[in-house]
């Protein structure tokens, strides 16, 4: 990393061998054609410009520093950037100037070279001006070279977690396979003991009797059916999500899928087709919001990874991960033209948790929440929160297709 003492002594050096020259030809000069008050003044001048152009340096590089570690948004970092590069361009000729000025002064009319000299004063300046763009140049390279150093490690652990992580969701789906199989068998097994009950009954009850307990018989086997029919539909949805998981990741077993701030919001797409279908469909955001809540089944998957599914995959398996929901509940408002946003927060459970802050109100996708539950500021409607017992203990991170920030 580039020291800012040698940038600020580079400009100083440049000063005192400009000062020296003035002092030293001074003394050989036959007259002086500058009032000795206007000499002060420009000398004066040529401190406060330097003085100046330390100051916007150093601005110029805090920016770099803040864009790089994601502190400071693309679109404020490039218009303040530009602002300081013009400022400092600016300030370089006005010193350049005001050199040329008391090096006029100084130096004899008699010297010969007089030309050749104001050119190198002039080449000295232009190349010490290089040497601190060189100097910052370097600083940002040694700053990146870092990132990439932690990156790279950081990599290298995401690809172990990733291996093991294919492997847990392997598992973990033909667990759900053996458990819709068993469910299957115990159904068929209801139903045969169903027809056995009824021909006990039938000979052995009168006919009254046997039809009040085969009505009684037959509410309990519906419920019974009605309730493993439920958990078969459930876990034949886990299966689904978890296969498209697989078929999509398959080939990038050496790759994980944890998002920047640039692909979080590159997940909230508006303008997608499917998107844009379902606004048609349920064109009101309370429309949308009862379509995401009610017709698109929560999946809790017990493994620990980072998958995000596409729009096209959430509405045709009408089944997705809490997040998946949210983003897809987040990219209908934005279509609609809301100023909506995917917050995701942690809770005093530790349990990460996504839902979507829509202008004024917060929108849970549970199904013991209406679309009027929580209205009101973000932070206030965020303490009302809970899920499971547990509260809102911080915002992680929050986005959309324009923007992402972290914390509250």
């Amino acid at each position: 990393m580039v020291d800012p003492t040698i940038v600020i002594g580079a400009g100083s050096a440049v000063l005192g061998i400009v000062t020296g020259m003035g002092l030293a030809l001074a003394l050989k000069a036959k007259k002086r054609i500058m009032p000795p008050d206007e000499q002060k003044d420009l000398w004066r001048h040529l401190e406060e410009l330097s003085n100046e152009r330390a100051e916007f340096a150093a601005k110029k590089k805090a920016l770099h520093k803040s864009y790089d570690a994601g502190t400071v948004n693309e679109a404020a970092f490039v218009g303040k950037d530009a602002e300081y590069t013009h400022r400092l361009e600016d300030l370089d000729a006005r010193i350049d100037l005001v050199v040329k000025q008391l090096s006029q002064e100084f130096l004899p009319k008699e010297m010969e070279d007089r030309d050749k000299l104001l050119r190198d004063i002039s080449d000295l300046s232009v190349l010490t001006r290089k040497i601190r763009e060189l100097e910052l140049e370097r600083e940002k390279l040694g700053s990146e070279k870092d990132s990439l150093s932690v990156q790279l490690t950081e990599s290298e652990e995401e690809k172990k977690s990733t291996l093991a992580e294919r492997n847990l969701m392997e598992r973990k789906a033909k667990e759900l396979e053996e458990q819709s199989r068993a469910l299957e068998t115990g159904i068929q097994s209801l139903t045969k003991e169903k027809a056995s009950l009824q021909d006990r009954l039938a000979s052995t009850q009168s006919p009254d009797q046997r039809l009040d307990n085969l009505k009684n018989e037959n509410r309990l086997l519906r419920q019974s059916l009605e309730k493993n029919k439920e958990r078969s539909t459930a876990l034949s949805k886990e299966v689904a999500v978890l296969e498209t998981l697989m078929e999509r990741h398959a080939d990038i077993v050496e790759q994980r899928e944890a998002k920047t701030a640039k692909q979080l919001r590159e997940m909230v797409v508006p303008s997608n087709a499917v998107i844009r279908e379902a606004v048609k469909a349920y064109p009101t955001p309370e429309e949308a919001y009862n379509f995401v809540r009610d017709s698109i089944t929560e999946i809790r998957l017990d493994i620990e990874a980072n998958f995000w599914m596409t729009p096209e995959e959430v509405w045709r398996l009408r089944a997705a991960e809490d997040e998946d929901r949210a983003i897809f509940l987040c990219s209908m408002l934005r279509a609609m033209g809301k100023e909506a946003k995917v917050v995701v927060v942690e809770l005093t459970s530790r349990v990460q948790r996504a839902v979507v802050y829509n202008e004024d109100r917060l929108l849970t996708l549970e199904e013991l929440h209406d679309y009027n539950d929580f209205i009101g500021p973000e932070k206030q409607v965020l303490d009302k929160y809970v899920f499971d017992g547990a509260h809102v203990k911080k915002v992680l991170y929050w986005f959309n297709d324009k923007d992402y920030g972290q914390g509250g």
